[in-house]
């Protein structure tokens, strides 16, 4: 009565086993060699990315340095030609910063001929016109001699009307037709842009970025963007102010260094022509 097939049911279970076993761990090493692969790929970059970013980013800080340089320069010319005038250099924003209150009286906003921010406007122009050449593209003058240095170039240079958090009164809102203290200091930047162009120097708004737009343009931010508390006079006085804020190209690759090189190098006569395979940053 007793029954033999038992044993080697057994013995088939053991080898299922055993092939079963051999699977797993099989699985488990390509996993392994997965999870390394993996790694690798994020931990080691491709000796090509290497040597773009270190290049890359030292252009990009030779442009900061090189948008001090121009705020300074400028700052310099206004101070000359408007001594008194309170100006200030913010290096790490890029601005070059006027009192608003020697610019505008309370509520005010017009620029009339031969007055304060009329002269603010024409130095402010000259000096620019001065210094542009150097910085932009499209069909500007030849560009000076001490350009040949310079390859960076400018992205727009803004004119920021800024005000307290003072209401406005009730004869701006019904009289001028002002809603708020954002439509004030957009006027502010607006008339200091007009001022400064279709009133004077027109060949201004020629200078382009490398998208082709004029770099020149304004803009009102009210009371958003204090820089001192609205709660004393002083901080509010220099709430009150008009900012001209200077942002340059920030290329995100070498191609993009080289089309701006390239760019300011082919308008400018007499300098050196760049070799395509120079990947020093200027």
């Amino acid at each position: 009565m007793a029954i033999r097939p038992r044993p080697r049911r057994l013995a088939e279970e053991g080898g299922e086993s055993s092939f079963v076993s051999v699977t797993d761990l099989t699985v488990s090493f390509l996993f392994v060699i997965l999870v390394l692969l993996a790694f690798f790929a994020t931990e080691v970059r491709p000796d090509a990315e290497e040597t773009e970013s270190e290049p890359l980013a030292a252009y990009l800080e030779s442009t900061a340095e090189t948008r001090l340089r121009v705020l300074e320069l400028i700052a310099g010319r206004l101070r000359e030609a408007l001594p008194g005038l309170r100006i200030s250099v913010v290096a790490g924003d890029g601005i070059i910063r006027l009192e608003s209150d020697e610019l505008f009286g309370s509520g005010q906003w017009r620029i009339a001929d031969g007055s304060t921010p009329d002269r603010v406007a024409r130095a402010l122009g000259d000096a620019l016109a001065e210094t542009l050449p150097c910085y932009t593209f499209g069909p500007p003058p030849a560009a000076p001699e001490n350009c040949e240095d310079v390859l960076a170039a400018i992205e727009t240079i803004q004119i920021e009307g800024h005000t307290d958090d003072e209401p406005l009164s009730l004869a701006l809102r019904e009289k001028q037709q002002m809603r708020d203290n954002l439509d004030l200091s957009a006027r502010r930047g607006a008339e200091t842009l007009r001022a400064m162009t279709e009133r004077y120097r027109s060949e201004l708004m020629d200078f382009r970025n490398l998208r082709g737009e004029p770099v020149l343009s304004f803009a009102g931010y009210g009371a958003m963007r204090p820089i001192d508390s609205h709660q004393t006079e002083a901080g509010r006085a220099a709430n009150r102010r008009v900012d001209i804020r200077f942002i340059l190209q920030t290329p995100q690759s070498l191609d993009q260094v080289e089309r701006i090189r390239d760019q300011l190098t082919r308008q400018r006569e007499g300098l050196p022509a760049i070799a395509v395979d120079d990947r020093s940053p200027a």
